[in-house]
């Protein structure tokens, strides 16, 4: 079986002979970096809902200096709005962390 590395422009197309181990090499550096950017990804959500869990905090505790919330229901739904950022939050650092050990990378030998 011949392996090729194929440069694909709108113009033309180069073909530039490859052997097997490079073949077999590229392929395992192409999933390495598919994992790292699905890595990349998860991250940035993590650190998209920290941000957010953070801004709800602030908002709370600004509403609660400006005004004197008394009512069962209003504290109870801040309570809610909270609790969904934390567990947003915590359901995409958990996502993150359960894919760590599936490094592409430890079956590299």
């Amino acid at each position: 079986m011949e392996h090729v590395l194929r440069h694909q422009t709108i113009v033309n197309n180069i073909d530039a002979p490859i052997t097997q181990e490079e073949f077999c090499l590229l392929s395992k550096q192409r999933k390495i970096l598919n994992y790292a950017f699905r890595l990349e990804e998860t991250y940035s959500y993590v650190v998209a809902n920290y941000l957010d869990f953070e801004r709800a905090l602030l908002d709370t505790s600004l509403t609660s200096a400006v005004q004197n919330i008394q009512s069962y229901t209003e504290i109870q739904m801040t309570w809610s709005a909270l609790s969904l950022k934390l567990v947003n939050l915590l359901t995409t650092t958990r996502l993150y962390l359960d894919q760590g050990p599936q490094s592409p990378c430890a079956n590299m030998t």
